[in-house]
């Protein structure tokens, strides 16, 4: 895997990916930003929901669940002194569909969190990972 930056401002950078596909990264105002993106950090802990719900959805596909809606919250406590890593992570999963099934659901996160998600396992090595998920029937609209 290679990416690349590149400089536009202040603290904003443009994260490039092998393919050529862009995204903003900024500080917040309060860190000498202009919030034109996520913050670096911001990104690591969407990086560990996006691999983990990847994970997930592709699970419950197999398992013939009918998901309509995903929604992931991930939750990162870091450490008070430089340099602030991640101590505490949790990620909280919510599944909305027809008649999905909660062993489906509980075991399909059980692989992601232990086994699937490189994203989590990097991060277990500074932070403890908690997992919690509900299960919703479909929005309506």
């Amino acid at each position: 895997m290679d990416v690349s930056l590149k400089w536009v401002s202040g603290k904003h950078f443009r994260g490039l990916n092998s393919g050529g596909l862009s995204v903003s990264m900024d500080a917040s105002k309060d860190h000498g930003g202009e919030e034109n993106g996520p913050s670096p950090m911001e990104m690591i802990a969407l990086g560990v929901g996006g691999c983990t719900g990847m994970d997930v959805i592709e699970m419950l596909k197999k398992m013939r669940q009918d998901v309509t809606g995903f929604e992931i919250e991930v939750h990162v406590v870091r450490a008070e002194e430089h340099p602030k890593v991640f101590k505490h992570i949790l990620i909280v999963y919510r599944i909305y569909g027809n008649n999905v099934d909660e062993k489906n659901v509980a075991r399909a996160v059980e692989l992601s969190r232990d086994k699937y998600c490189s994203g989590i396992a990097m991060m277990r090595h500074s932070a403890q990972i908690e997992t919690r998920w509900s299960i919703h029937p479909p929005v309506k609209g």
